[in-house]
């Protein structure tokens, strides 16, 4: 089960609701101090702008997002470069697997479903 989330959920459909997969997943802060975020049943946004799902300064406004689609998280670079998975600079959608590790700008995430 994942840890308590220390962001608010509010407004997210239950897991296992008619037409929402049931599968979780967050994205945990690698640094102090620790945050989680649980990521959307859809698409989350994360960027600098207000508009998005995880907003974060020193990012582009709109950074990445990561999609649900069929069973699977995807991440996609929507700022124009500069994010890592496992350490490697992506170009193109990165599957994503609970335990990769995620670097943009000055902040590092790992990523976990259930």
């Amino acid at each position: 089960t994942p840890p308590p989330a220390t962001q608010p959920t509010a407004g997210l459909p239950a897991p296992g609701s008619i037409g929402v997969p049931q599968v979780e997943a967050w994205l945990e802060s690698n640094q102090e101090p620790r945050h989680i975020w649980h990521l959307k049943p859809d698409v989350t946004r994360l960027g600098s702008s207000e508009d998005n799902d995880i907003v974060l300064t020193n990012l582009a406004a709109s950074h990445i997002e990561i999609h649900l689609q069929e069973g699977r998280y995807v991440l996609y670079d929507t700022g124009g470069g500069g994010v890592f998975v496992n350490d490697r600079l992506i170009t193109r959608p990165n599957m994503l697997k609970s335990g990769f590790k995620i670097a943009l700008a000055n902040y590092e995430f790992i990523f976990f479903r259930t």
